[in-house]
C-alpha cells in the first residue's frame, strides 16, 4: 500500500508525475477551452463580489463611519436594514479572488482541474497498487479524458462556482478512510485541506461531511469496524467539520461586527414546504391567527420556491420583494414555521421530503446553469463589464442548445456508469473487500446523502446532483481496472515508487 502514498525517488519520474497531472488539468479544462471562457452562473456574480464587499465593509468600520450607507429607496420606505446572505460563501469568493490574480478568471478553472488530476493519482493508485508508474499514469490520464469529456466533471471544473469540490470532498473522505491509517503526514494534511476548503466554500458541503463524519463515528462504535477504519478514518473529517464551523462563526461575527446585524439565511426550508404544499396548506388553515410574518404574502400561495425565493414581481415572488427588514423576519421564523408545519401536516411533509430527496437523486438536469444569450439582462445587471464581454464572447452564447446538450451528456453517462457498475456487481467482478471497495462504498454513500440533504432542504434540482454524478463513471473507470487491468506493468518494476 505503500505505492499510494510514497513519491517517486528519481528527479525524472517526479517530472514526469508533474507532466501527468499537468496534462490530466488540461484534459479536465476541456469543455472552458473549447467554449474560450469559464461557464458563469447565476450565483457566480456574489462569489466574484464578495471579497469586495466584505473589504468595503471593513474599511467603512475602520474609517468610523458609524452606519453604513443605505440606498435611496430604502431610506425613503423607512427600512434601514443592511442584509449580508450565507448562502455565498466570502471563502470560496476569497479563492476566486486568488486564482483571478493568478491567472485571470481562467485561473479558477485551472485549479478546479488541478486539484482533481492530482487527487486522481492516489485514487487511480487504490485500483491497481501493485502496477508500475506507466501503468498508472497513463490510467490518470484516461480518466481525466473520460471525466473532462463524457461527464459533468467538465463543466463543473469549467464552472466559476463551488460545485465541484463537493465531489473533491467525497473522494478525499473516501481516500482518508479507505488508507488513512497508512498515509503519511503529507498526504493527511493535504486530504485534510481539501475536505476542510470543501466545508468552507459551501454550506451544503459542510452538511454533507457532518453527516459522513456521523455515520463514519457510528461505524466506530463497532469494534471490527474501529479496527478496520483507524482513528484518522473520523479524526480528520471531524476537525475539517469544525474548520468549517469555526469559518462560519467567524463569518457571522465579522458581519455582525462591521454592520451591527448578523447574516441572513434564505429560508429555503419554508420555500421548500410552500412549494411542497403543506406549508401552503398551513397558511391557508391558520392565518392570520399564527402569528406568522408570512400570512400577509399567504394570498400569493402556493408558488414555486424558487419564484418564492428569487421572483422579483409580486404574483408570484415573496422573499426578493418584501423590505429587508421583513426578509430578516421571514428568515427568523423559518424553524418555528417549519416545526409548525410539521406538527399541523405530519404525514404530508414527512413524506414529501422523503419522495423529494429520493427524485433529487435522478434529477440531473443542468440546462440553466452555463450561461447564454438567454441570460442576457442577468448577466448586464450583475456582473462586471471584463465578465460581460468574455461571456458574451464564448462559444456557448450563441449556441444556446448546447446547454441541453451537457444535461443529454450527463445523464447518458450516469445512466451507462450505473449500469456498468450494477454488471459489474452482478457478475461478482466488483471490488467487495479492500481499499477500493471502502472508496466506492464511500462515495455511493456521499451521492445518497447529497441528494437527501439537497432535496429535502432545498428542493429537487438538476444541479445539486449533477454537481457529483461524475462520481460514478469515475468509479466504473476505477473497477474496470482493479478488474481487467494488469497486476504489474511489464518493464515498469526499475521504475516503481
Amino acid at each position: 500500500m505503500n505505492l499510494i502514498v510514497r513519491m517517486p525517488h528519481s528527479n525524472i519520474q517526479r517530472m514526469r508525475w508533474v507532466l501527468v497531472i499537468a496534462a490530466g488539468t488540461l484534459l479536465l479544462c476541456v469543455p472552458a477551452l473549447l467554449n474560450g471562457a469559464p461557464f458563469v452562473y447565476f450565483d457566480s456574480a456574489d462569489y466574484l463580489g464578495m471579497v469586495s464587499q466584505m473589504a468595503n465593509l471593513l474599511a467603512q468600520k475602520l474609517d468610523g463611519a458609524g452606519a453604513l450607507p443605505v440606498d435611496a429607496a430604502l431610506v425613503a420606505s423607512g427600512d434601514e436594514d443592511y442584509l449580508v446572505y450565507t448562502g455565498r460563501s466570502v471563502y470560496y469568493s476569497g479563492f476566486v479572488w486568488f486564482a483571478r490574480k493568478l491567472l485571470g478568471l481562467n485561473g479558477v478553472v485551472i485549479l478546479h482541474a488541478l486539484a482533481l488530476a492530482a487527487l486522481l493519482v492516489p485514487i487511480t493508485r487504490l485500483a491497481r497498487p501493485a502496477a508500475g508508474p506507466a501503468f498508472t499514469q497513463m490510467a490518470v490520464l484516461i480518466l481525466c479524458a473520460g471525466l473532462g469529456l463524457l461527464s459533468s466533471a467538465g463543466l463543473f471544473v469549467s464552472l466559476v462556482m463551488p460545485d465541484i469540490w463537493a465531489g473533491l470532498l467525497i473522494l478525499a473522505i473516501g481516500l482518508i478512510v479507505a488508507v488513512g491509517a497508512r498515509l503519511g503526514w503529507p498526504a493527511r494534511l493535504a486530504l485534510g485541506a481539501v475536505i476542510a476548503l470543501a466545508a468552507l466554500f459551501h454550506t451544503s458541503h459542510l452538511l454533507l461531511l457532518a453527516t459522513l463524519t456521523g455515520l463514519l463515528a457510528l461505524l466506530m462504535l463497532r469494534p471490527s469496524w474501529r479496527r478496520h477504519l483507524g482513528a484518522w478514518s473520523v479524526g480528520v473529517p471531524a476537525l475539517a467539520v469544525i474548520i468549517g464551523l469555526a469559518g462560519s462563526a467567524a463569518f457571522s461575527l465579522f458581519v455582525t461586527w462591521t454592520t451591527g446585524r448578523p447574516p441572513v439565511s434564505r429560508p429555503h426550508v419554508t420555500a421548500h414546504l410552500v412549494d411542497m404544499g403543506p406549508g401552503t396548506q398551513f397558511m391557508q388553515d391558520t392565518c392570520p391567527e399564527s402569528g406568522f410574518v408570512l400570512c400577509a404574502y399567504a394570498d400569493r400561495l402556493p408558488t414555486n420556491w424558487m419564484d418564492f425565493l428569487f421572483a422579483d414581481d409580486t404574483e408570484t415572488g415573496v422573499f426578493d420583494t418584501v423590505p429587508n427588514h421583513i426578509k430578516r423576519a421571514l428568515a427568523d421564523e423559518q424553524a418555528r414555521f417549519t416545526l409548525a408545519t410539521l406538527a399541523a401536516e405530519p404525514w404530508e411533509t414527512v413524506n414529501g421530503l422523503l419522495y423529494d430527496g429520493v427524485s433529487q437523486l435522478w434529477s440531473l438536469s443542468v440546462d440553466d446553469v452555463p450561461f447564454t444569450r438567454n441570460n442576457a439582462d442577468y448577466l448586464a445587471g450583475a456582473f462586471w463589464e471584463e465578465i460581460v464581454e468574455v461571456t458574451q464572447a464564448s462559444a456557448i452564447w450563441d449556441r444556446p442548445w448546447m446547454a441541453p446538450a451537457f444535461t443529454r451528456l450527463t445523464q447518458v453517462s450516469t445512466a451507462l456508469a450505473a449500469a456498468g457498475l450494477l454488471v459489474l456487481a452482478l457478475a461478482g467482478r466488483l471490488p467487495r473487500t479492500g481499499p477500493l471497495a471502502v472508496l466506492i462504498l464511500v462515495c455511493l454513500g456521499g451521492l445518497i446523502l447529497n441528494a437527501f440533504i439537497c432535496g429535502m432542504l432545498a428542493s429537487p434540482y438538476g444541479r445539486f446532483q449533477a454537481r457529483i454524478v461524475w462520481l460514478l463513471p469515475l468509479l466504473l473507470g476505477l473497477a474496470i481496472l482493479s478488474t481487467f487491468g494488469p497486476a504489474t506493468s511489464k518493464g515498469d518494476a526499475h521504475e516503481r515508487d
